[in-house]
């Protein structure tokens, strides 16, 4: 009986963590949403994003733009990692104005439409756990 109540418990306990897990993955990404709605906005993006100075650090001669070389230079230790997330053509697709750099807003618009994978206008489940694993710990911004 000892071993029958253990086991139950154990699966419950199992089932209890499985049901928190989702909401959990996306907990890197809890501070961002500053209107506590569950998904993140285009300004809600871009503020938080902007603070983790990702454009500024990729952004080596602190020209404003970000050439080729360095986008290559900045994702470089990710690489595989972003190309599968963003593609291998991302630096193109992100340069709307087609003049050969990418402005931070170029930069974070691109970041923003490849999250919004269902182009609902806000980065939402599944999309959130994308964003969280990316911006956190190990992640292709970290």
């Amino acid at each position: 009986m000892k071993n029958r109540n253990l086991t139950t418990a154990s699966c419950a306990l199992c089932l209890g963590l499985s049901l928190l897990a989702t909401p959990l993955l996306a907990a890197g990404t809890s501070d961002w949403d500053s209107n506590a709605d569950k998904t993140l906005d285009r300004t809600e993006f871009n503020t938080r994003f902007d603070r983790m100075g990702v454009f500024k650090k990729w952004d080596t001669n602190a020209d404003g733009k970000l050439s080729q070389t360095e986008f290559k230079a900045g994702m470089s230790k990710h690489d595989q990692a972003f190309n599968a997330r963003f593609g291998n053509d991302a630096y193109a697709k992100w340069d709307g104005n087609r003049d050969n750099w990418i402005s931070s807003t170029e930069f974070n618009d691109g970041l923003y439409a490849a999250y919004d994978k269902n182009r609902n206008k806000v980065i939402d489940e599944p999309e959130l756990n994308d964003v969280g694993d990316d911006m956190g710990d190990g992640g292709l911004f970290d």
